[in-house]
């Protein structure tokens, strides 16, 4: 019998901590120190955008003329606890760096991100939706597909090692 406990309470914590990790990767300790939420709220840079496999992350690929080409390695987002975000975006052809703010939330069990835009984003109240693929302390990466041809995977991580919105 005293040699059961330890075997059973082995078996108990391997199964919680396969169990905390189905919808998407999460933090890589055994049990997760935070939740979802606060790893999400932190202030983010851009390590890598890929569109359609395509490295574009200091200049994005236009599928036409009037699309504006980004440099994400000079852009950043970052989320409050209040449900707030705020992202600057440079884009190159404008040599300017523009800042849009909104309120975001967990969708689908937290499987999503979205992200609902204040003005001046145009139209105001313009939402963007992203699928959670990894979301660890020092890690954010999700997807989105645009008109149904654009698969874009965007890989983040902290802007500052102590974590903290807008650092």
């Amino acid at each position: 019998m005293k040699h059961i406990i330890p075997y059973t309470a082995v078996a108990l914590i391997i199964i919680l901590a396969f169990s905390s990790c189905k919808k998407y990767e999460c933090n890589p300790l055994i049990f997760p120190v935070r939740t979802k939420k606060a790893r999400v709220v932190n202030s983010w840079n851009y390590e890598l955008v890929l569109r359609n496999g395509l490295d574009v992350t200091t200049g994005n690929v236009t599928a036409n003329t009037g699309e504006s080409t980004i440099d994400y390695s000079l852009s950043r987002i970052g989320f409050d606890d209040q449900d707030r975000f705020s992202t600057w975006i440079y884009f190159n052809d404008l040599d300017t760096l523009k800042q849009y703010d909104g309120s975001w939330e967990f969708q689908d069990k937290r499987e999503k991100v979205v992200l609902k835009f204040d003005e001046p984003y145009p139209p105001v109240g313009q939402v963007q939706e992203w699928n959670l693929i990894r979301l660890q302390e020092n890690r954010l990466w999700w997807t989105e597909v645009i008109d149904d041809i654009n698969n874009l995977e965007y890989r983040l991580t902290p802007s500052s090692p102590s974590g903290g919105l807008f650092n």
